[in-house]
C-alpha cells in the first residue's frame, strides 16, 4: 500500500497521535526529573524516580531505534526486524520488573533461586533425599531459608510491600507441594498460581512524582487517537507483512472497514493466530487505563484524609469548576441563536391571508431570517475566537482551563480541554449548518415571492378596474343631472305685479334648490379629486415598479371626466348664483313697486316720493353689494381652483418619486452591500443594509464615514511607526497570557519565581533572579522606582500578612501594570491587524464610498422632494378647506342677506 489505510499520506512520526502522545511523556519526564532533582531521598521517591528512569528509557528506544524504522512509511527488512525485536525485548528484561506486583516480584525471585533454596534447605536439615518421611521436614526449612535469602530485592523496594504476607501465602502453596515426587521445574512452572489470575503487573504510585506520571500517561491516553490509523500515521501496514522462511511469516488478511487493513495471519511452529492490531491497540488501551487507574485511586485512598490528599482534592475540584463555568458559558453563548434559529424555522402559515398579508408574512419573515443568518456570524466569530484562545493558551474567559482534572466516585480521568475543544468545535459546526439551512430556508422564501407577487399584481389591478368603472358611473350621472338644469334666460314679466312676485319667488326657491343639487354634486366631485384608493403596495413595487403608473392610467379618463365637471360645475354656480341674484333683485323691485302702489292711496305725496327715493336708493346700494360679493365669491372660486390645480400637480409628482425610489433603493443597498463586505473583512463588524427607512440610511452612511475615519487614523498611526506593531505583538501577548497564568495560579500571591521561569524571562543558571525579574518587569514597562518597590515586596512578600497596606499596594501596582501592559499590546495588535486587513481595502473603499455618497444624495432628494409633496398636499387640503369654508359664507350672504331689502 502507498498510502494509509484511510487514503491519506503517510505522515512523521513528530505528526502522529502516538509521537505527540511520546513528545508530551518525554516532556513531562524531563520537567519531574528536574524538580525532584534535589528533593530529600526516600524510599518512596527511589521508587518514583525507577519507575520515571523505566517509562524515559522506553521512550528514548522508541523514538531512537524502533520508530525510526517506520518514519513516513518507510518498510523495514529482516535485519531491521531482528533489530527491532532485539531492542524490545532489552527494554523488557531491565525496566518491566519496576511494574511488578509484590506477589510477581517474589514468586519470580523464588523461581530464579528455587534450586538453591532447595539445595540450602537440605543442607540445613541433613536431608540427603527428600521423601515422604523427610518431606515436612524439609518444607519447614524451605520456608525458613526463604527467610533467610536475600533475593527479595525487587519486592522490597516496593514501598510499603508486606514480605512475610506475602511469604505466608508461598507458605501454604509450600504445605500443600509434594517435593519428594517433583522436580524443581515443576514447582517453578506452578508457583505462578498464586497469583490467582491476577494481572501481574500495576503502576503502584507512593510518591507526588509517579502520580504527576501516572496521571499524565492516563491523560496521553485519553488523548490519544481513537482509530490506529491516526495513531499511527506515520506507518505503512504494508511493513508489518514478514516472511522468514519455515520460521515466521506475517500476512496481510482482509478484514472490514478503515481498520481492515491492520488484520494480519502470524504462522509459526506450524501455529497459525490471527491479529486484529485494531483491536489489540483497544485492549491493551484498555488494560493500561485500567492499571494506572487502580495504582491512582489507591495512592488517592491512602492520601484521603492527609493535608497533601486533601489539596489535591481541592485543586481538582477548582479544576472541575473552572470547566463546569466554560461549558456553561458555551452553551448560554449558543442557546439564544439556537432559540431565534427555532423561532424562525417554525413553518410560516399563508392560507386564508390575502396577498397583500402574504407578501407582509414573507418579508418579515425573511428579514428575520437573514437577522438570524447575521447573527450566526456574530456568535461564530465568537465561539472561533474563545476556541482560538482555549487552543493557545488554555483560557476561556478570564479563567484558566485545565488540561484535564479527576472525578471521583467512581475515579475518573476528564481531559477538560479536549472536551471543550470538542464541544466548540460541534457548536460551530452546528451553528454552520443551521446558518446553511437558514439561507436554504431565506432562497425558499424569496423563491414565494414573484408567485404572491404575481396573483397580488392581478389581484390589485382588478380591483382598481371596477373601482374606476364606479367612480366612472359616479361622475356619469352626475354629468346627466347637470344637463336637465335649465340656465336659459327666462322670461318672467307679467302685467300683474302680484303675479310677477309670486314667479319670483318661485324661481328663488328654484335658484336655491339648484344650488343644493350642486353643493352635492360639488362635494362628490371634491371627494374624487384622487379617486385612487390609498392601499399599501410598498413591498409590490420591487416586483412591478410601473404598478402605480398602471393604476393611475386605469383612472385617467375619470380624471379628466372630474376635471371638467368640476369646471362645469365652477361656471353653473356662477351662472345660478347670478340668476338668482337677478331674481332677488327684481323680487325687491316687484316689492317696492307694489309697496309704491300701495302708498299712492296716502295723501302725503312728498313722503311717498321720498320714500321712493331712499328705496330706489336702498336697492342700488344693495346692488352694488350683491356685485361686490359676486366679485369676491369669483375670486375666491380662481383661489380653490389654482389650489386644487397645484394639489393635483403635487399628486402627480408623487407617483414618479415613489417608482424611482425603488431603484434607487436597490443600488444604494448593493452600494451599501459593497462598503459592509469591505468593512467586515476589515474589522469584523457586520452591518446591516436592510434599510427601511431614510434615517437608517443616513446611520449607515454616519457609520461607514467613521468606520472609514477609524481605519485611516490606525494606518496613519502605524505608517508614523511601524517597528511598534512588529510580529512579536502575538509572541508578547502569549507571554502576558502566561503571566497571566502565574496570577490565577494562586491569587494570594504574587508568584514571581514562577513568572521568571517563563521563557522570555530565563537567564543563565547561576545568573542571580534579580536579573529575570528586572526582564519581567521591563517587559511590563515598569518604571524605576516601581521596579524598585515590587522588587522590595519579593523579597518581603512571604512574611507579610495579606491585608497590610504594602502587600496590598504591591498587588494593585502589579496587576495595573499587567492590565496596562496587555491593553497596550491589545491596542498595538488591533491597529497592526487593523492596518494589515484595511490597506488592500482602501482604494476598494475609497472608489465604492464616492459612489455610495452619489446615489445617497440621489436617494434623500427623492424622499425629500415626496416628503416635501406630500407636506404640500396637507396643506393646500387644509388651504382647500379653509377657502370652500369661505366660499360657503359668501354664498351665505348673496342669498340671505344680513338685512332685509324692504322695510
Amino acid at each position: 500500500m502507498g498510502r494509509r489505510a484511510s487514503g491519506k499520506p503517510f505522515t512523521t512520526i513528530a505528526d502522529s497521535g502516538f509521537g505527540q502522545f511520546l513528545n508530551r511523556l518525554e516532556r513531562k519526564i524531563e520537567a519531574l526529573q528536574k524538580e525532584y532533582a534535589s528533593a530529600p531521598q526516600s524510599q518512596e521517591l527511589s521508587y518514583a524516580k525507577s519507575q520515571l528512569a523505566a517509562v524515559a528509557a522506553t521512550v528514548t528506544a522508541l523514538k531512537e531505534k524502533v520508530l525510526p524504522e517506520f518514519e513516513s512509511g518507510k518498510n523495514p527488512g529482516i535485519l531491521t526486524w531482528s533489530s527491532i525485536k532485539s531492542t524490545i525485548e532489552d527494554i523488557s528484561k531491565k525496566y518491566m520488573d519496576v511494574f511488578s506486583t509484590p506477589e510477581r516480584a517474589v514468586i519470580k525471585a523464588i523461581k530464579m533461586h528455587v534450586d538453591t533454596l532447595i539445595k540450602n534447605a537440605c543442607k540445613a536439615g541433613g536431608i540427603k533425599s527428600i521423601n515422604a518421611e523427610v518431606l515436612d521436614k524439609f518444607r519447614e526449612h524451605f520456608k525458613a531459608e526463604l527467610r533467610q535469602a536475600k533475593i527479595f530485592e525487587n519486592a522490597l523496594a516496593i514501598p510499603g510491600v508486606d514480605l512475610e504476607l506475602i511469604l505466608k501465602e508461598v507458605d501454604r502453596f509450600i504445605d500443600g507441594w509434594d517435593f519428594s515426587s517433583s522436580k524443581p521445574d515443576d514447582f517453578k512452572k506452578a508457583l505462578p498460581k498464586l497469583l490467582d489470575g491476577k494481572f501481574p503487573y500495576t503502576f503502584f504510585v507512593a510518591h507526588p512524582m509517579s502520580y504527576a506520571l501516572a496521571v499524565d500517561c492516563w491523560y496521553g491516553l485519553k488523548a490519544m487517537p481513537e482509530s490506529i490509523d491516526e495513531l499511527f500515521s506515520f506507518l505503512n501496514p504494508d511493513a508489518l507483512k514478514i516472511k522468514i522462511p519455515a520460521l515466521f511469516t506475517a500476512s496481510y488478511t482482509p478484514g472490514e472497514g478503515e481498520a481492515k487493513h491492520y488484520v494480519f495471519k502470524i504462522e509459526f511452529s506450524n501455529q497459525s493466530v490471527t491479529l486484529d492490531l485494531q483491536s489489540l491497540f483497544n485492549n491493551n488501551r484498555g488494560m493500561a487505563d485500567d492499571v494506572i487507574k487502580a495504582g491512582l485511586a489507591d495512592y488517592l485512598t491512602r492520601l484521603a484524609d492527609t493535608e497533601e490528599g486533601i489539596a489535591e482534592a481541592k485543586s481538582q475540584s477548582e479544576k472541575q469548576a473552572r470547566f463546569n463555568k466554560a461549558q456553561h458559558a458555551l452553551d448560554d453563548l449558543t442557546q439564544d441563536f439556537n432559540e431565534q434559529c427555532a423561532r424562525v424555522s417554525l413553518p410560516l402559515v399563508l392560507e386564508g391571508e390575502s396577498y397583500a398579508s402574504q407578501a407582509a408574512l414573507l418579508h418579515k419573515q425573511s428579514e428575520c431570517v437573514h437577522e438570524v443568518i447575521a447573527s450566526a456570524d456574530a456568535t461564530l466569530k465568537e465561539l472561533t475566537q474563545q476556541m482560538a484562545s482555549l487552543t493557545s493558551s488554555g483560557v476561556v474567559g478570564e479563567d484558566e482551563i485545565p488540561e484535564y482534572f479527576i472525578k471521583s466516585s467512581p475515579m475518573k480521568l476528564v481531559p477538560a480541554q479536549l472536551i471543550l475543544k470538542k464541544a466548540y468545535a460541534k457548536a460551530i459546526k452546528d451553528i454552520q449548518e443551521k446558518q446553511a439551512g437558514l439561507q436554504q430556508l431565506h432562497g425558499l422564501l424569496q423563491d414565494q415571492v414573484p408567485t404572491i407577487h404575481k396573483a397580488w399584481y392581478e389581484a390589485e389591478l382588478a380591483f382598481h378596474r371596477e373601482e374606476s368603472a364606479a367612480v366612472g358611473m359616479t361622475l356619469d350621472a352626475i354629468s346627466a343631472d347637470l344637463d336637465k338644469l335649465n340656465t336659459n334666460d327666462r322670461q318672467l314679466e307679467q302685467p300683474d305685479i302680484e303675479q310677477q312676485m309670486l314667479l319670483l319667488e318661485k324661481e328663488l326657491l328654484s335658484a336655491e334648490s339648484d344650488l343644493e343639487n350642486l353643493d352635492l354634486h360639488q362635494k362628490t366631485v371634491d371627494r374624487l379629486a384622487n379617486p385612487v384608493p390609498v392601499r399599501d403596495t410598498t413591498l409590490l413595487l420591487a416586483s412591478y415598479p410601473a404598478l402605480n403608473d398602471e393604476i393611475n392610467a386605469l383612472y385617467k379618463s375619470q380624471q379628466d371626466t372630474r376635471d371638467a365637471l368640476n369646471k362645469r360645475l365652477v361656471h353653473l354656480r356662477l351662472v345660478v348664483l347670478r340668476h338668482h341674484e337677478e331674481m332677488g333683485f327684481q323680487l325687491k323691485k316687484a316689492q317696492s313697486a307694489w309697496a309704491f302702489l300701495e302708498s299712492m292711496r296716502s295723501t302725503n305725496i312728498e313722503s311717498i316720493k321720498q320714500h321712493h327715493t331712499e328705496k330706489e336708493k336702498q336697492l342700488s346700494d344693495e346692488q352694488k353689494q350683491l356685485d361686490t360679493l359676486m366679485q369676491q365669491a369669483s375670486k375666491t372660486d380662481e383661489a380653490l381652483s389654482e389650489a386644487d390645480k397645484t394639489r393635483q400637480m403635487h399628486e402627480e409628482m408623487i407617483p414618479g418619486f415613489q417608482d424611482a425610489l425603488p431603484e434607487k433603493w436597490r443600488e444604494v443597498q448593493e452600494s451599501a452591500t459593497v462598503l459592509a463586505k469591505l468593512i467586515k473583512e476589515t474589522d469584523g463588524t457586520a452591518l446591516s443594509v436592510t434599510f427601511t427607512s431614510v434615517a437608517e440610511l443616513h446611520d449607515f452612511e454616519q457609520t461607514a464615514r467613521a468606520k472609514s475615519k477609524l481605519f485611516q487614523e490606525a494606518l496613519d498611526q502605524y505608517t508614523v511607526q511601524p517597528e511598534a506593531y512588529s510580529d512579536t505583538l502575538d509572541d508578547d501577548l502569549r507571554v502576558m497570557a502566561e503571566i497571566e497564568k502565574c496570577l490565577l495560579k494562586n491569587k494570594q500571591v504574587i508568584d514571581f519565581k514562577a513568572m521568571g521561569n517563563i521563557e522570555k524571562f530565563k537567564v543563565g543558571f547561576f545568573d542571580p533572579f534579580k536579573k529575570s525579574f528586572d526582564k519581567l518587569l521591563n517587559f511590563l514597562d515598569a518604571r524605576q522606582e516601581q521596579n524598585e518597590s515590587l522588587w522590595q515586596f519579593q523579597q518581603k512578600q512571604s512574611s507579610l500578612d495579606i491585608n497590610s497596606e504594602q502587600f496590598q499596594y504591591a498587588t494593585f501596582l502589579f496587576n495595573t501594570l499587567c492590565r496596562e501592559k496587555k491593553k497596550n499590546l491589545e491596542q498595538k495588535l488591533y491597529v497592526r491587524d487593523l492596518t494589515r486587513a484595511w490597506k488592500p481595502q482602501e482604494a476598494a473603499f475609497g472608489l465604492e464610498k464616492k459612489n455610495f455618497d452619489k446615489i445617497h444624495d440621489g436617494v434623500c432628494l427623492i424622499a425629500e422632494n415626496l416628503a416635501t409633496s406630500e407636506k404640500a398636499i396637507v396643506t393646500l387640503n387644509q388651504e382647500i378647506s379653509s377657502l370652500s369654508a369661505e366660499r360657503k359664507k359668501q354664498e351665505a350672504l348673496i342669498l340671505h342677506p344680513k338685512r332685509p331689502l324692504t322695510s
